[in-house]
């Protein structure tokens, strides 16, 4: 009985020092959906006789349905290049964000998309951040709406274009934060 006793004492005591060295280590994830309203300008290239490819970028507000937390109300801006084939009325899309909660707080992304001209789906990825977004990972599907395809026919090479506001959305976004504790 009294070797079982100083067992379970450093079996407890063991369990302690494992738990409080691997509490930096947790993380905290959450489910969420957000959306993105965004006003974006670029420029139209031609790169073939039915395609066209826009570089630019888009800027807006994200927002988190039903929580105020990370990243809720952060400013977005995301360059992207969007290649579009106007015979086949086909899209493809790729780009990259920055997300500011503050100067000393942002979170990187990265996304890419199919479709056609103006509704494009496909994959939203948070990967890597700093200050309180250091160690920030997640992912959603993504599908971003704007009404660039009516506004492509027509323009030249080089033509700058407004595109004006168009709607980024995170249906089912995944956001895990490493802990300070």
């Amino acid at each position: 009985m009294s070797i079982r006793k100083p067992l379970y004492t450093s079996l407890v005591a063991i369990s302690f020092l494992v738990s409080s060295l691997c509490s930096s280590a947790l993380a905290e994830e959450r489910n969420t959906r957000a959306i993105m309203q965004w006003e974006g300008e670029g420029a139209i290239y031609n790169i073939g006789p039915s395609e066209v490819i826009f570089l630019g970028a888009f800027e807006g507000i994200m927002y988190f349905e039903g929580e105020n937390g990370a990243l809720d109300g952060a400013f977005v801006t995301c360059p992207s290049s969007q290649r579009l084939n106007i015979a086949d009325a086909t899209a493809s899309a790729k780009g990259y964000c920055e997300i500011t909660v503050n100067s000393d707080d942002v979170a990187y992304a990265e996304w890419t998309c199919e479709g056609i001209p103006g509704d494009c789906k496909g994959k939203f990825n948070l990967v890597s951040g700093h200050g309180l977004y250091e160690g920030i990972s997640g992912s959603s599907d993504f599908r971003i709406r704007s009404i660039m395809g009516e506004l492509i026919t027509g323009m030249g090479n080089g033509s700058v274009m407004k595109v004006g506001k168009g709607i980024a959305l995170l249906p089912n976004l995944v956001v895990t934060l490493k802990s300070n504790n």
